[in-house]
């Protein structure tokens, strides 16, 4: 995943990136695949925000044009992944 940043090392965080990994396997998604799903999405939004002095709060409103953005490439693109080894 190519996004984010060290600014993405402050306070509530991961909290964040936890938050929207939980929200996608409780929408059904594999484990892997939310997984690497909520890591872009978390950096995206991070990058979306623009500024290095970044708390929590920023990331979680950028998060829905992130998912949007993923919407988006999932539809023009062949994201297709291996099947999850995870039971």
């Amino acid at each position: 995943v190519d996004a984010g940043g060290p600014w993405l090392a402050t306070a509530g965080s991961g909290d964040v990136l936890s938050g929207i990994a939980g929200s996608l396997l409780a929408a059904g998604l594999p484990p892997l695949r939310a997984a690497g799903a909520a890591v872009w999405m978390h950096g995206d939004a991070a990058d979306l925000a623009r500024h290095t002095s970044l708390v929590a709060g920023d990331i979680v409103a950028e998060t829905a044009t992130a998912v949007w953005f993923l919407t988006e490439l999932e539809f023009s693109t062949d994201l297709s992944m291996p099947d999850d080894p995870t039971p």
